[in-house]
């Protein structure tokens, strides 16, 4: 999910926050441990896997097209929708 990011320090937080629910940022904020947006983006992924909701949110990834290009080059995995599809349907097998 970096891959292709235009500022790569900054991490893909800023983008998910778009769309990910606010209970669920401010649980990743109150994480006293996570100091960066590299690390919320880290323990955003690990919710989202832990809580099977991986698929839904590279749904929002797709659907979310003004987010992915402010924050993502349009080359980037994210931007292509096939591949999005493609990597739900690896998360549904």
């Amino acid at each position: 999910m970096i891959f292709r990011l235009k500022i790569v320090q900054d991490g893909y937080y800023k983008c998910i926050c778009d769309f990910t629910p606010k209970i669920l940022l401010d649980q990743i904020d109150s994480l006293i441990n996570i100091q960066t947006d590299i690390g919320r983006g880290r323990a955003w992924l690990f919710f989202a896997l832990n809580d099977n909701l991986t698929e839904s949110y590279m749904k929002c990834f797709q659907d979310n097209k003004k987010s992915v290009k402010r924050y993502y080059t349009t080359d980037s995995i994210v931007s292509d929708t096939q591949v999005i599809e493609r990597e739900n349907w690896f998360l549904k097998n």
